[in-house]
This record gives structure tokens, C-alpha cells and sequence, in this order.
């Protein structure tokens, strides 16, 4: 049986942001059908935060960067993408880009950086947001990750 390992500390930002704020939106969407006027518009609004909310809390443990079997699996908010171990290549870091920072239009991807592999077959860096992470973690957990991919890789050209 082969062991997953998750790489320390890789989705701990994301959850940190994301876990606080699906909870007030958990709690302002029963307030809202509890006490809140309840014509069409305004109760399915309401039920769309809270259904996207609990979302967020069930999926939020499985974010992260995890190494098994034979895939890399990165974990991201609404998306899981895999990468064969065969097929896994140079790991990187990138600015983070999305909706934490209106796309790095203030310019802390100085700062805020996501952890991803190059899938060799399709030539095609995967780092989803989800990833998220301060600079000096995403350096740390990229070399993580690259001494894990080396170590199971060279285990399965014995």
C-alpha cells in the first residue's frame, strides 16, 4: 500500500481565509431566512451563500498538495487536479492572482504566492489558487514537494 503525504502546511492560508468567512456567510444567510424577508429573490440568495458556504467548510480539510499512489494532488477551492507522478516536472511558485487581491492589481503576488508542478505531457503548470500562501511558505513547501516527487520517482526507477 502506497503512502500519501500531504505537504506540510500547503492550503493552510486558504483555509485561514476561507473557513472565518463561510461562517459569517453561513450565519448571515439563516439570519436572512429566519428574519429577513422571504420573497424569491432574497430567499434564493440567501440559500446560495449557504449552500456555498458549507461548500467551502466540508471541502476546506482536503485543500493542499498531497503525493501518493501515482499522482500529485493539488486541492483548490472548488477543484481537485491531479498530475502523474510520471508526469510531473519542475515545481514552481507563482504570484497568487484571484479574487483575495483583485487579480494582483495591488501587487502583493510579492507576497502571496501558489505552490504547483508542470505536468510534462501537457505542458502546463498546475497551481491552483487554492494553494495560496505567504512567499517564504510557498519556497519552503515547493522544495518539500520537489524532494518527495524526487524520492518517489527514483523509488520507481529501482
Amino acid at each position: 500500500m502506497t503512502r500519501t503525504r500531504h505537504i506540510s502546511g500547503s492550503g493552510n492560508l486558504a483555509r485561514l481565509v476561507a473557513i472565518p468567512v463561510s461562517v459569517l456567510f453561513l450565519a448571515f444567510s439563516v439570519t436572512w431566512l429566519l428574519v429577513g424577508e422571504l420573497n424569491f429573490p432574497n430567499a434564493l440568495l440567501a440559500v446560495v451563500f449557504g449552500v456555498g458556504s458549507i461548500v467551502f467548510l466540508v471541502r476546506s480539510p482536503k485543500w493542499g498538495i498531497r503525493v501518493g499512489g501515482s499522482q500529485v494532488t493539488l486541492s483548490s477551492w472548488f477543484r481537485t487536479f491531479s498530475v502523474p507522478i510520471a508526469s510531473a516536472g519542475e515545481c514552481v511558485t507563482a504570484p497568487y492572482s484571484g479574487l483575495l487581491n483583485a487579480g494582483n492589481i495591488d501587487g502583493s503576488g510579492r507576497w502571496l504566492k501558489v505552490v504547483g508542478v508542470m505536468n510534462l505531457t501537457s505542458a502546463r503548470i498546475v497551481a491552483p489558487r487554492g494553494t495560496i500562501t505567504l512567499a517564504r511558505s510557498a519556497e519552503r513547501q515547493m522544495n518539500e514537494l520537489a524532494e518527495e516527487l524526487s524520492r518517489v520517482q527514483a523509488s520507481r526507477a529501482k
